[in-house]
């Protein structure tokens, strides 16, 4: 068994390898039914080309303990979301965090409803974005370790991944992302995200090799990621 453990890993991290050079697209993510969802408003997006940093901060609103099974959800109020990421040479994900709140702004102690560490990677398998040409550029999808928080475990039940699905909106205003890393851009602070379990099919490779080892050696026969809800 841990022969054929190790050589399971050896490929997955040579697919890795090979799928740094992948297009970038975007993940086509979806929620996993049942599993939870939060969802977050009145983002503002911005993103530095000089230092390629992405942020995006805004309202925690609504949250959903079972997407899909006609929860009317929680309402939140006026908590805080924000993510950070900070992108490589082929823009795929060097690091990055996400953070929830159930009060406005980091005050001690707070409340953390959420948090995690965005999963590194190529763009096209953890982070994903509309290729220049596209229709539009409103999208941003990124994939993250679930960390901490007290709604932690709610994710942890359906596997160690989550998913983000940042609409920027920036049809309301700003500076539109157009496809091209190399210039700033920013909206007018209207847009919107789900923060939820996906569907573990959607995972991407690089992020099932991460659910894997997360969960560990000897849970990996009760690993979720390759069960399709």
């Amino acid at each position: 068994m841990r022969m054929k453990m190790s050589r399971f890993f050896a490929l997955a991290c040579s697919l890795v390898l090979v799928g740094g050079s992948a297009r970038a697209a975007l993940l086509n993510l979806t929620p996993q039914t049942g599993a939870p969802d939060l969802f977050a408003s009145f983002i503002n997006v911005s993103y530095t080309a000089s230092d390629k940093t992405f942020a995006a901060t805004g309202f925690s609103d609504t949250y959903y303990p079972a997407w899909g099974n006609g929860s009317s959800g929680t309402a939140l109020g006026a908590g805080s979301w924000k993510l950070t990421a900070t992108l490589g040479a082929d823009n795929g994900i060097t690091g990055g965090h996400l953070d929830v709140y159930n009060n406005f702004g980091d005050e001690s102690p707070g409340d953390l409803l959420l948090s995690g560490n965005l999963v590194t990677g190529a763009a096209g398998q953890v982070f994903g974005f509309s290729n220049v040409g596209a229709a539009n550029h409103d999208e941003f999808d990124f994939l993250f370790q679930v960390q901490g928080g007290s709604l932690a475990s709610d994710y942890l039940v359906w596997g160690n991944i989550g998913a983000i699905i940042l609409n920027a909106d920036f049809a309301s205003g700003g500076t539109p992302f157009t496809g091209d890393w190399s210039k700033n851009f920013s909206n007018a602070g209207s847009g919107d995200s789900q923060t939820f379990v996906p569907e573990p099919a959607k995972y991407g490779f690089a992020a099932m090799v991460v659910a894997v080892l997360g969960a560990g050696v000897a849970q990996f026969k009760r690993s979720r990621f390759c069960v399709v809800s």
